[in-house]
């Protein structure tokens, strides 16, 4: 489970994520022969808190000149009229 956050304008971003929250990460296993019984419980990794904190220094969108320049059908047209 986890939440992020972004602050001042998209530069800035805080997440968190809980793993195994209910601590059921688990195996139980029961081995039995001749004469014997073993039981052994294997717990993995554990509860754990992870913090993130994120700083954009750069711009991630696209400028408008851009987005003119680039025409949407040529992903779409594979052979680009080439037969």
């Amino acid at each position: 489970m986890g939440i992020r956050k972004t602050f001042m304008n998209r530069k800035f971003t805080v997440s968190m994520n809980i793993r195994d929250l209910l601590n059921s990460d688990h195996d139980n296993q029961t081995t039995k022969g001749v004469g014997f019984t073993q039981t052994t419980s294997s717990y993995f990794h554990g509860r754990m808190l992870g913090l993130t904190l994120s700083y954009n220094f750069g711009n991630t969108k696209p400028k408008p000149a851009d987005m003119k320049k680039k025409d949407p059908s040529q992903d779409m047209n594979m052979d680009n009229g080439n037969d």
